[in-house]
């Protein structure tokens, strides 16, 4: 049974061994599975939220499914918190009149005392006058794609720029240095430096 989120910002703390393992979700490490607690939250207007284990006694875990338990994987994070094995998710995007299940749980079998904070994200500053952009800034909890570029050669991503009355400045581009492996889903890479190229192309209707 899932403990309620009436509003924001919400703390509580809590312990995971006394409980089921109900739940389990790979994040990116396959292990066996802990006790885990459900918290449930339905936002009144859609939101962005920060999900903090940090101040936790023990190797966590924390995922959010929505509209059930199981539900649709939202989010998922093990070990955020920076060399604590403790777990935040950051700008997690909720949808209003849905509910959500935070999940907190363990990783490799583990469990103990728990603090949770769940507070309402900063939203991202707004991009400077006269910014173009090709596709939306993305939040740390928002879906996105991502194109293989080691796979082949012959990758290309276009961007259209347009209306342009003066000279392009700078460039800012994103990506990730990671690669899939099958066992321990995503890996960082250890290629260093990485090379990009872009070009610019005139417009051309054909």
């Amino acid at each position: 049974m899932a403990t309620v989120i009436g509003a924001l910002p919400y703390s509580d703390t809590g312990e995971t061994c006394s409980f089921a393992d109900d739940y389990d979700e790979i994040c990116p490490w396959v292990t066996p599975g802990s006790p885990d607690v459900v918290y449930s939250y339905t936002p009144a207007s859609n939101i962005a939220i920060d999900i903090s284990l940090c101040n936790s006694a023990y190797d966590t875990k924390v995922y959010v499914y929505d509209g059930g338990c199981p539900g649709t994987l939202v989010a998922c994070n093990d070990d955020a918190c920076g060399g604590s094995y403790r777990s935040q998710l950051s700008g997690v995007g909720l949808t209003a009149g849905n509910t959500y299940y935070i999940i907190v749980d363990g990783y490799g079998a583990d469990c103990g005392d728990y603090t949770i904070d769940v507070t309402e994200a900063v939203p991202p500053p707004n991009c400077p006058p006269d910014t173009l952009f090709g596709q939306p800034v993305h939040g740390p909890g928002d879906p996105w794609t991502a194109i293989n570029s080691d796979a082949g050669s012959g990758y290309l991503v276009y961007e259209n720029f347009w209306g342009v009355n003066g000279d392009i400045c700078d460039i800012h581009f994103w990506g990730l240095d990671l690669y899939w492996d099958i066992d321990l889903g995503w890996v960082e890479c250890d290629e260093d430096p990485m090379t990009f190229e872009i070009k610019f192309y005139q417009n051309d209707p054909n």
